[in-house]
């Protein structure tokens, strides 16, 4: 696997570009299956587009024990991952509840 872009390309250049495979969302489901695209054939070009911004040179990412400490400064920076949300009450307190109901299978007995 080759990368022949710079990781953080500007959003200009990058809509420029054509790709094979455009991913969208940066988490670990997404860069896996970038990943695997991208070793399955030397040829496929694979983008990936997520949200947020670039952080390079934090000690708080580059050092696996401290990327808890990192969430609230970023976030915080970014808005992309902070929403506001009206409180909700618990469960027991609404005045519906969804009910799911269970399919019936005929012919079929457990003993």
């Amino acid at each position: 696997m080759t990368i022949t872009q710079p990781a953080a390309a500007t959003a200009d250049a990058f809509s420029r570009r054509h790709f094979d495979f455009l991913i969208i969302g940066g988490g670990t489901a997404g860069l896996a299956v970038a990943a695997r695209l991208a070793e399955a054939d030397a040829s496929f070009t694979v983008g990936v587009l997520k949200a947020g911004g670039i952080v390079e040179d934090d000690e708080d990412i580059d050092i696996p024990g401290h990327y808890g400490r990192a969430l609230p400064r970023l976030a915080s920076r970014d808005g992309a991952t902070t929403r506001s949300r009206r409180p909700r009450p618990p469960l027991a307190a609404r005045k519906a509840t969804r009910r799911h109901q269970r399919p019936e299978l005929h012919g079929l007995e457990s003993r």
